[in-house]
């Protein structure tokens, strides 16, 4: 299911968001973040994804990003067990 966390970087095509339900266990919801950006993620900009948790009433956040986490962000992200962070290219084998 597509969700728009950001309104505005989904509309200039720099996000996409999906929300995806466990089959199995339906209140397993985990939030698939997908960003492009050209600096590093601040911490303000996590804080509004993470924003959603409550409202979507999501267990975990995968974001998946062109760029790194700000030192800040990172911090957050350590400390928080629910938030996984990888970069593009990290992943991008997985779609070959």
């Amino acid at each position: 299911q597509n969700v728009k966390t950001d309104p505005v970087a989904s509309a200039e095509g720099q996000a996409v968001d999906l929300l995806c339900v466990e089959k199995y266990q339906p209140s397993n919801r985990v939030l698939f973040c997908f960003r492009r950006w050209r600096e590093d993620i601040g911490y303000l900009s996590l804080m509004n994804i993470m924003s959603v948790f409550k409202e979507l009433k999501v267990n975990r956040l995968v974001l998946i990003s062109t760029s790194k986490l700000s030192t800040e962000a990172n911090h957050a992200v350590e400390n928080d067990k629910r938030v996984t962070f990888y970069l593009c290219e990290d992943v991008a084998h997985f779609l070959e």
